[in-house]
């Protein structure tokens, strides 16, 4: 870095950091603005701030920069929003934040800025958020444990809050924000308790380092994994507290800081590689065969028994299958036989009934004819009889 600094912050946008405010080396608040190139690993100076800050929290969001509170000379607390436009080199003003603080920390999550914990005239839990759409403040669920000078980091849009200080005592806390829920949630504690660390997000783990107590500076390396847990790393060359960290691509770049506890400075950049990240993800494959996975011989007969039931169950079904096909078969050409049966049973029995009916209209018809003829006879009879008796008698004179 092109001069000393502690307690700045920095941020990325694109390829490049910025690092903006903190401590001179004599002590005072700063306005100035430098620029990283990672890719031409050269340094610029960009627009200074309006205001001179140091302890400020601060984080990046379509291509903007947000500064949010800090202290101003004298160690007065502020309530400020600076914006940067990197693509014109300019600041704006933001709404003021609710609660003038500084030692805070701040993130963006689903396109809101959430500005969390810090000092003001005592230790604060303050959740307050910003919306860049509307310019608005909105005040949350406090942290449930009151900090300052503590780390933060975002993944999959949760929100981790990581080690700090309370009441001159440095914390372990470790404690997750869902902007969903609107709930914390209390996970694993930091290893080393520290404060005046700093925190960034690697391959979907959080590293944290750096850090302070009364009597020393912290040269530790921590990385957590949600989920799974904390891990030691490789501690870093020199020990410090008051630095910035940002990840760009497969690096951290770790900067300035101070090698002393209290009022110390420091240029140093440092490039952490994800190389080292890959040890985490070895141990983890090996944890996730040693807990969760099988031993092979076990498997094998796992595979072995059930390729052997699933042949006995396609075999079983085919026999089944084959000998139900074969009685249907035979039932077709029992009932067949009965129908045809059955059907010569209705022609014969119906030709009989015809037959019969046939006989009883013949024989009636036979009827009637010998009844006419009987009439017919006595009819004449009849008439003879009469023509006889008329001959016989005498005509009246």
């Amino acid at each position: 870095m092109p001069d000393v600094r502690s307690e700045m912050e920095a941020a990325a946008i694109g390829d490049k950091i910025y690092v903006v405010g903190g401590l001179n080396n004599g002590g005072k608040a700063t306005n100035t603005v430098f620029i990283y190139d990672t890719k031409e690993d050269t340094w610029s100076l960009g627009t200074p701030m309006p205001l001179s800050l140091h302890h400020a929290g601060t984080t990046s969001f379509n291509e903007k920069l947000y500064v949010v509170g800090g202290y101003l000379d004298a160690w007065r607390p502020s309530n400020s929003l600076l914006i940067y436009d990197s693509k014109t080199d300019t600041w704006t003003n933001g709404h003021d934040m609710p609660t003038a603080r500084g030692a805070l920390t701040a993130q963006f999550v689903d396109g809101r800025l959430y500005a969390i914990g810090g000092f003001g005239s005592n230790t604060l839990s303050e959740n307050e958020v910003y919306d860049p759409k509307t310019d608005t403040w909105e005040t949350k669920v406090k942290m449930p444990t009151p900090r300052e000078h503590l780390a933060s980091a975002v993944i999959e849009d949760q929100l981790y809050l990581i080690g700090g200080r309370g009441e001159q005592v440095n914390l372990n806390s470790n404690e997750m924000y869902d902007y969903k829920t609107g709930s914390w949630i209390i996970l694993d504690p930091l290893p080393t308790a520290r404060s005046g660390l700093t925190a960034s997000v690697l391959g979907g783990a959080i590293f944290v380092f750096g850090g302070e107590s009364g009597l020393q500076t912290f040269e530790e390396n921590e990385s957590y994994l949600p989920g799974v847990g904390w891990f030691s790393q490789q501690p870093m060359p020199i020990s410090r507290h008051g630095l910035a960290s940002v990840t760009v691509e497969n690096n951290i770049y770790v900067i300035g800081g101070g090698l002393i506890p209290g009022a110390s400075f420091s240029g140093i950049t440092e490039a952490y590689h994800n190389t080292v990240f890959k040890n985490i993800i070895k141990t983890l494959e090996i944890k996730e065969i040693e807990v969760s996975k099988p031993e092979p011989s076990l498997a094998e007969n796992i595979l072995e028994k059930g390729t052997e039931t699933a042949k006995d169950v396609l075999e079983k079904g085919t026999e089944i299958g084959q000998s139900a096909i074969e009685k249907l078969a035979e039932t077709k050409k029992i009932v067949d036989q009965k129908n045809l049966e059955a059907k010569e049973i209705v022609e014969q029995k119906g030709s009989e009934a015809i037959q019969e009916i046939e006989e009883i209209i013949l024989g009636d018809d036979q009827m009637m004819y010998v009844g006419m003829g009987v009439i017919i006879l006595i009819i004449i009879i009849a008439v003879i009889a009469v023509a006889a008796r008329k001959k016989s008698k005498p005509e009246d004179l």
